[in-house]
């Protein structure tokens, strides 16, 4: 009994995001709620591949989700620079990568061309969701001049999906991204596709995401009910903040049936 109530008493003092209105009392935007699912469950850096689930469960109740989120996305962003979209979290585990791999799908089910980049030059793991090998050139390699971007760019297992993997690890993930090639690289990509979705790394653990934001259209961050706290989410935001940028809105994922936040 000590155990669980000191469990417990930790779960109350960390103050988990449970539902949407807690991520409203921020002042954002909730573009969508992804309901939990044994499938995404299993994303974890072990795995050797990761499913689509538009693509291999397109009946999951979560593949629904990600349509509604991709609707709500196509209005917010009608006024956006570009359809450009950064995706992070706070920390690690709250499924940016698993709401960024089938975001992509399910727009390419929907007709649109599009491009998937794992930006997570230090632990990627989009290419997991392609079965692609580890030692495949990416990012990285395209940023370095070590690769062209016709190389690195990798068809998907649908029409219309695209993606691009991390590539090798550098010894200097950010100021890659810093340099003028990174921006080329979105500007043709931007023009290339009708979306263009950046997954990149947790926002409160290093400055990628807040550069690649301020390339985008619009830039997104996940919380996974329960699991980010609002102290950790408040730190996300004032990161943003510190480096300029704003965060376009948000998206609650891993959510259980029965919560209110399921609801929405």
């Amino acid at each position: 009994f000590f155990v669980l109530g000191t469990i417990f008493i930790g779960k109350v003092l960390r103050n988990p995001i449970k539902e949407v209105q807690d991520i409203e009392k921020f002042g954002l935007t909730v573009f969508g709620t992804v309901p939990f699912t044994k499938v995404s469950d299993r994303t974890n850096n072990k795995a050797k591949r990761l499913p689509l689930l538009g693509l291999h469960n397109p009946k999951d109740h979560s593949v629904e989700a990600l349509r509604s989120l991709r609707t709500s996305l196509h209005f917010g962003m009608l006024d956006a620079k570009s359809k450009s979209i950064a995706i992070t979290s706070a920390l690690p585990n709250s499924g940016k990568s698993f709401i960024s791999a089938n975001l992509a799908a399910v727009i390419a089910q929907s007709g649109h061309k599009v491009v998937v980049v794992d930006c997570d030059m230090r632990r990627g793991v989009i290419r997991k969701y392609f079965d692609c090998p580890a030692d495949k050139k990416g990012l990285s390699d395209l940023l370095a001049n070590d690769a062209d971007l016709e190389t690195v760019l990798q068809k998907g297992p649908a029409d219309n999906l695209y993606f691009i993997p991390a590539g090798k690890v550098p010894p200097n993930p950010s100021e890659l991204l810093m340099r003028s090639e990174f921006q080329s690289v979105v500007e043709r990509l931007v023009a290339d596709f009708e979306y263009v979705i950046f997954d990149t790394p947790p926002i409160t653990l290093v400055s990628d995401a807040a550069i690649i934001a301020k390339y985008s259209g619009a830039s997104l961050i996940v919380a996974r009910q329960i699991e980010t706290s609002h102290k950790e989410f408040e730190t996300a935001i004032k990161a943003m903040e510190r480096a300029g940028g704003k965060f376009s809105g948000a998206i609650l994922n891993a959510v259980k049936h029965g919560d209110s936040a399921a609801k929405y």
